[in-house]
């Protein structure tokens, strides 16, 4: 129709423009890979600056460290330093005279040094027994005849009066006591006699007192203790006690008691020597 109203190729009509199929598709296929290569590169660019950061942050955190533990190090060994001068600032110094007066009436000892090759009093008495074929065989004191329950007399015999008169050397007032009737081995509950007391005092007449009044020295307390032990734990060696102990009774030094320690154990190093010459 010659109608320009029906005509629908008029001069305004868009049209759509045709391209070549193979093109588009080279187009649509070489972009995503040229992306993926891009994206590739960066990232790797992006993990090894990471490892990087990561990396020195570890060395800086491994420096923190050392320089934090070389400065508690350094405090500590200040802290100790200043601990140790102040106790030896506070520290009470006695002048030299002072000293020897407090060591003499506190009882305090001076250190002696002992010789390595010095035997223990024990070790020494059993080399003795074994170059002349003498037999040593220990008794438990709890186990044996040496250990009895305190009657009831002896524990009556205990009183202050007559611990006192131990306790003051006072040999008549004793006397006294053991003229009156009371126990020649009076003791308290748990088996310490006065027997007791008076070796460890090194008290040689009034253990010779109870001895001619007929004491009886195989005895022990309830620790297994025997007036040896205590005879041998002297400040002091008291060697007249313990021969009249060992003229009662030779095998006192054969009783443990119930740590299994024999009276030799109880003597003080700074003895040693002076043990060994006595036996």
């Amino acid at each position: 129709s010659s109608d320009p109203e029906c005509d629908t190729t008029t001069s305004d009509q868009v049209t759509t423009p045709q391209h070549d199929s193979s093109s588009c598709v080279d187009s649509v296929i070489d972009l995503p890979l040229g992306v993926s290569a891009a994206v590739a590169a960066t990232n790797a660019m992006a993990m090894q600056a990471m490892q990087q950061r990561l990396e020195k942050r570890k060395q800086v955190s491994r420096e923190k460290q050392a320089a934090l533990n070389a400065f508690v190090d350094k405090k500590d060994v200040q802290i100790e330093s200043t601990k140790s001068s102040e106790i030896s600032s506070t520290s009470p110094q006695l002048p030299r005279k002072l000293s020897s007066i407090y060591k003499k009436v506190v009882g305090g000892r001076q250190k002696v040094n002992i010789s390595s090759d010095v035997l223990s009093p024990q070790l020494y008495l059993e080399k003795i027994l074994a170059e002349r074929n003498y037999p040593y065989e220990r008794i438990v004191s709890l186990d044996s005849g040496y250990h009895a329950k305190p009657t009831v007399h002896q524990k009556a015999s205990y009183g202050v009066a007559v611990v006192q008169a131990v306790r003051q050397n006072d040999e008549d007032r004793l006397a006294q006591f053991v003229e009156i009737g009371i126990s020649r081995n009076p003791c308290n509950a748990f088996g310490e006699s006065l027997i007791h007391m008076i070796c460890r005092r090194g008290q040689y007449k009034l253990l010779k007192c109870f001895v001619d009044n007929g004491a009886c020295l195989q005895v022990s307390d309830d620790f297994g203790r025997t007036p040896m032990h205590d005879a041998c734990w002297t400040v002091e060696p008291a060697f007249e006690c313990v021969e009249l102990l060992l003229k009662a009774d030779i095998g006192l030094l054969n009783v443990v008691d119930c740590r299994g320690s024999t009276p030799l154990s109880y003597v003080r190093q700074n003895s040693w020597q002076l043990w060994n010459d006595f036996f």
